[in-house]
């Protein structure tokens, strides 16, 4: 009885680390990459999205995440992208561009 007991017990402890571990979610990167602009990766389809107002700075932080992005988002209100905001980016495939 003494054995099953322990046994149950290791068990719940299990289950309980095991949930833990499942709930715990990876926050999206995302930062400041200008006065008025901002950057946020989507780890799901590869796509870095740059949105809000005013210029695109160079370099900027996403440039550590170079091997995961291969899709590029400029949306409207940005004004200016730096001539290197996207060097690195050897797997990039696609950059759109807002109107």
């Amino acid at each position: 009885m003494k054995q099953m007991k322990h046994g149950l017990f290791l068990c719940l402890l299990l289950a309980m680390l095991l949930s833990l571990t499942a709930v715990t979610a990876v926050a999206a990167p995302h930062g400041q990459c200008g006065d008025g602009t901002t950057w946020s990766l989507d780890y799901d389809t590869n796509t870095l999205t740059i949105s809000g107002t005013g210029a695109l700075s160079d370099p900027v932080e996403y440039i550590s995440y170079v091997n995961e992005i291969k899709k590029v988002e400029v949306e409207n209100g940005v004004t200016e992208i730096g001539e290197g905001a996207f060097r690195g980016l050897e797997k990039l495939q696609t950059v759109t561009l807002a109107d």
